[in-house]
Parts: C-alpha cells; sequence; structure tokens
C-alpha cells in the first residue's frame, strides 16, 4: 500500500513538472503495486489517461479511460457510481480536444446523472467546465452558463488545478465576448492558481493569452518578453503542439513590430507542427497570421497566393469564419499595395460582412477585432479613392476603444 502510494505521489509532481511519460510510468506502477478492487483501479487508470490528453495523444487517452470503465462493470455502490461519474467527465474532456463538442455535451449529461446520488462534486464540476467549453465552440454562448458552479466547487475543494483550466477557459469566453479587461483578470488569477501548485509548464497557457492580448491592443513592449519565455519553456518541455502555438502568437507580434525573418521563421515552423498534428484549424490560423506578415512587409504577390491557397482550404472547413473574414481583410490590403483599387474594396467588403454577420449570429463580439481591423483598412482605402470615411472611423475607434486597442500596426502602401 505505501509503495503504491509513493509511486502515486511521485506521478503527481512528475505531472507538475512536465515529465509526462515519467509521470504515466509511476502511475502504473502505482496501480500495479496497489492491492485495491476495482475503484481503486480505475482511479488510478484514469491518472494515466490523463497524461496521453496533456500530450495530445486522443486516442490513447480514451482507450485508458474505456479501460477504467471496463474495470467498473457491475460493480455497485456510491464508490463505483462516483468513479464511473469521474471517467465520464474526463472522456468528455477528451472529446473536446478532439474538436468534437456534440459527442462532449452527452458525456457531460452522463457525468451530471451518474453524479446525482454519489457527492462526486469534482465529477459535476468537470462536466460544467467542459460543458462550457462545447458550447462556446458550438457558438452557442447563451448556453454556456456552468463555470460559475465549477469555480465555486473547485475553490470549496481546495483544487487549485481544475480551478485554473476553468478560470483560463473562462477568459477566452468572455475574450469572444469582447471583455478584454475581464479577461485579462480571469487569466492572471489562472495563472495564480497554477503557480501555487508549481505547475510552471501550465502556467505558460495563462501567460500567453495575456501576452497575445497585450500585443493585439499594441501594447508590444509588454507582451514580447512574456511571448519569448513562454516558447523558450514550451520548446524545453518538447510537446509539439504547444511549441506550435507558442511559435505562432510570437511569430504574429513581431510582424506587427517589423522583426519580419524571425516572424517568417516561427510562423513557418509552426505551420509544420500543425500540419504533422493535422491540426486544419490551427494550420489555418497561422497561415493566415503567415499572410498578416507577408502584408506587413510589402509581399503582397506572395500574400494573395497564399491568401487565395487558404481561403481554398478554409471553405472545407467549419468554424472558421472569423479567419475567413481575417483572410479577405488581408486580401485587401495586398491589393491596395497592388494598386488594384476596385478588387481591395470587394475583398474588404467582404471582411466587413462577415466579421458583421459573425456578430449578428452568435450575438457576442467574437469579431469585435477584426472588424475594427477591417474598418481601419476601409478608411485608408477611401483615403486613396477620395471618398468620405467619418462614420467608419467613428465606429472604428468606438470598437477599439472598447477593447483597449492604443494602436495597430499598418501594411506599408506605394507612394
Amino acid at each position: 500500500m505505501q509503495v503504491a502510494a509513493v509511486w502515486e505521489a511521485l506521478g503527481d509532481v512528475r505531472m507538475r513538472l512536465g515529465d509526462y511519460l515519467g509521470a504515466e510510468t509511476a502511475y502504473r506502477s502505482s496501480r500495479k503495486s496497489f492491492p485495491g478492487g476495482p475503484v481503486e483501479q480505475a482511479r488510478l487508470i484514469q491518472k494515466e489517461a490523463v497524461v496521453p490528453l496533456r500530450i495530445g495523444r486522443y486516442p490513447q487517452a480514451l482507450r485508458r479511460l474505456s479501460q477504467a470503465l471496463r474495470t467498473l462493470e457491475d460493480v455497485e455502490g456510491d464508490g463505483a457510481a462516483a468513479q464511473r461519474a469521474r471517467l465520464f467527465g474526463w472522456y468528455a474532456s477528451v472529446l473536446q480536444h478532439q474538436k468534437r463538442p456534440r459527442a462532449a455535451i452527452e458525456w457531460c449529461q452522463k457525468t451530471h446523472e451518474e453524479a446525482k446520488t454519489t457527492g462526486a462534486r469534482d465529477a459535476v464540476a468537470q462536466a460544467d467546465f467542459i460543458l462550457d467549453w462545447a458550447y462556446v465552440a458550438l457558438g452557442r454562448r447563451e448556453d454556456a452558463v456552468y463555470s460559475a458552479r465549477a469555480i465555486e466547487i473547485y475553490e470549496e475543494l481546495g483544487d487549485f488545478d481544475r480551478l485554473a483550466w476553468v478560470l483560463n477557459n473562462l477568459g477566452g469566453y468572455v475574450y469572444l465576448d469582447g471583455r478584454w479587461d475581464e479577461a485579462l483578470e480571469l487569466a492572471a488569477r489562472a495563472r495564480e492558481a497554477f503557480r501555487k501548485i508549481g505547475d510552471e509548464g501550465h502556467t505558460t497557457i495563462a501567460t500567453l493569452n495575456i501576452a497575445e492580448v497585450r500585443s493585439d491592443q499594441g501594447r508590444f513592449e509588454e507582451a514580447e518578453p512574456d511571448l519569448r519565455t513562454v516558447l523558450d519553456i514550451r520548446r524545453a518541455s518538447g510537446i509539439p503542439f504547444e511549441i506550435a502555438e507558442a511559435a505562432s502568437v510570437l511569430g504574429r507580434h513581431l510582424a506587427r513590430v517589423g522583426e519580419f525573418a524571425e516572424a517568417r521563421s516561427l510562423l513557418e515552423e509552426a505551420r509544420e507542427l500543425h500540419a504533422a498534428g493535422a491540426d486544419e484549424v490551427e494550420l489555418l490560423s497561422t497561415d493566415t497570421r503567415l499572410v498578416e506578415c507577408l502584408v506587413l512587409e510589402g509581399s503582397h504577390t506572395e500574400a494573395l497566393a497564399l491568401a487565395a491557397e487558404a481561403l481554398e482550404r478554409a471553405e472545407a472547413t467549419p468554424g472558421v469564419s472569423v479567419i475567413v473574414a481575417n483572410l479577405h481583410r488581408l486580401r485587401g490590403w495586398a491589393l491596395m499595395q497592388a494598386g488594384a483599387l476596385e478588387p481591395a474594396a470587394e475583398a474588404l467588403g467582404e471582411s466587413l460582412r462577415l466579421a458583421r454577420l459573425e456578430d449578428e449570429n452568435f450575438g457576442i463580439r467574437s469579431a469585435d477585432y477584426e472588424l475594427g481591423l477591417t474598418l481601419a483598412a476601409i478608411v485608408r482605402l477611401r483615403g486613396l479613392t477620395g471618398e468620405p470615411a467619418t462614420e467608419l472611423e467613428a465606429e472604428r475607434d468606438k470598437s477599439f476603444a472598447r477593447l483597449g486597442v492604443v494602436s495597430v500596426p499598418e501594411p506599408p502602401l506605394p507612394e
């Protein structure tokens, strides 16, 4: 019993340090040396399943969770029911990471049903966390009302690990609502919760979110040190999709401040990693940032070619309307650089239509930043054509003021 407890504690420590494969070995050793019954065996298999979840091996995580559920087949009692509820919640988590929100919602509902009479409040909180994430992914922001209860439960339980994840995701939701100051506060709380348990690896998630908002706001000197630190830490951890995310965000930032060579290098690295992981949404996002880098650099021919290719792929990819709006805006800038003002107006008009449609469809400010950027581009175009733009300037300024944006980079245009 004591040997098993030591192995499990070692696994917990290794998880905090980001040594996931070492943690998996420790958890497996704990399970093999533990003489407990099926409930305890299932609990330890659950811990093993979290390891492949953390490193993006989702099918393996689901197999582990299925193994744990089989361990509890025909096992009765509140203990078994509570553990089943926890496993259902983690199953939902993996499905959501796989971008399968409808399936995740079904498993969250199973979690709530199983946890009703068992007192497994941690399972309820896990389901609440995933439910909101899934609803937001489906564009059903009005249904995402469960995070507050999850936060309350995790605070009562003193579970700072799960609390940090909920706070971080909630920050993302209010970011989509255009409440950037609140998003920064929630990300800071998430970062502090991760630090309380010594989880520096996952602290980078909240730090990256904070730095990305600062970069979007034009507070470049505040953003860059954190962006570089996050990438350094993630390179040390060696998890490809985490490195890709950090490289992509830093690459976009560096393009904004004119460091084009390093920006291109990081964005190319990120797109290769996303392509290897078959993550089309993140690949499209990174390609869009590469187009932005090219436009800011003034390489309009290359930008137009990449934008056309990315738009073609985006037609077959659901849930990327903001990316498509961004691509049309960047095409508009590139066409202005080429002197093709009429096609530029068409591209910017489509970008504006999509940005407004995003808000109309979902009732949230998810496209607010892109809307402001598109309005800024149209104002610049009208300056070239001699058309009035007073109303658009006012809307642009209002949009940016609401988000705390102090400056945005503007692509160069020929004299």
